[in-house]
């Protein structure tokens, strides 16, 4: 057990601010009493926000916390902790989450360089077309250089570029991926990654299952082939496609596009958004697909849609 002070940590809640039943308020100090035992009991926070991730997804509530109290900072595999009290400081808009995300990745990345070890290893560069590949678990890979390439085929691994036309590409599992270049790639393979761009022009693909791709810059093309998928896009005039099974795509930005080619998939849009959800119909034995555009015939802003058995649009949590 440990007390920490001065530090900022970050948590999830669900669409009323609630986690696992506990209301939350804003500006507001809560306090456990009882035992402390992170994933057990307490309240939950991560010091990198990207780990929140692990537990909530980019169509949840984000929130910049203070702990104090007793804590209990014993998990390995995270940053998670518990503590007998935490403060909300502020809620976090999902486009601020992203950028703090891949601040944090880009930091974290950079913090190190080459190591002759096959797992952990870490390279860092600031140089123009560089090129860097790695085989081995939880590496850490960043560049600051544009037309950087960035490869990773071992899991848990943690790309970063901050330079325009980048290309970042992991196939190991639970990878993050970072980017704040203009017109930067992100493509994964592997399951349960995550896949985070606040830049423009971007390109995120994912054939995993159980990936969160996110993106805060305008004219950003997310996609997503595997099963229980979770897109997210703040930026303008933004695609998101879909062909998994189960999956929740989100476009908050004007103008964009949302097509969910996988049945019983959950679609919301912004302003002006085409939206665009699939159903198998059994006694056709076919699939069909139903389409409807925000701000017309009942269709609202920033609100979940599926479809019911006949092919329409009803609302959602």
């Amino acid at each position: 057990m440990a007390t920490m002070k001065d530090k900022t940590f970050y948590k999830g809640f669900d669409k009323d601010f609630k986690c696992k039943g506990f209301q939350f308020e804003i500006g507001k100090t809560h306090e456990h009493d009882g035992k402390i035992k992170v994933c057990e009991s307490g309240f939950h926070s991560c010091l990198n926000p990207v780990d929140v991730l692990n537990y909530y997804n980019m169509t949840n509530r984000f929130a910049e916390v203070k702990v104090s109290g007793v804590i209990d900072s014993s998990r390995k595999d995270d940053s998670k902790i518990s503590s007998s009290k935490i403060t909300v400081k502020s809620e976090i808009s999902v486009s601020n989450f992203i950028k703090i995300c891949v601040a944090y990745l880009k930091k974290e990345c950079r913090s190190g360089e080459l190591s002759s070890s096959e797992c952990y290893v870490q390279l860092s560069s600031s140089e123009e077309c560089i090129r860097f590949a790695s085989s081995g678990e939880y590496s850490k890979l960043y560049s600051s250089g544009k037309y950087s390439q960035l490869a990773s085929s071992g899991d848990f691994a943690k790309l970063a570029s901050s330079e325009k036309h980048s290309q970042l590409v992991s196939s190991g599992d639970h990878s993050k991926l970072a980017v704040s270049g203009d017109f930067s790639k992100l493509a994964s393979s592997g399951d349960c990654n995550t896949l985070l761009s606040t830049s423009n022009h971007s390109k995120l693909a994912s054939s995993g299952n159980y990936n969160q791709l996110a993106s805060s810059g305008e004219h950003s093309r997310l996609t997503s082939l595997g099963i229980y998928s979770n897109l997210a896009s703040t930026g303008d005039f933004s695609n998101l496609t879909s062909s998994g099974n189960f999956s929740k795509l989100e476009a908050l930005g004007e103008s964009s596009v949302i097509s969910c080619s996988g049945p019983n998939g959950k679609v919301k849009g912004g302003k002006k958004c085409a939206l665009s959800l699939t159903r198998y119909v059994s006694d056709e034995k076919r699939y069909r697909i139903t389409v409807a555009y925000v701000g017309e015939n009942g269709i609202k802003e920033d609100t979940w849609y599926e479809l019911d058995v006949n092919g329409n649009f009803v609302e959602t949590i």
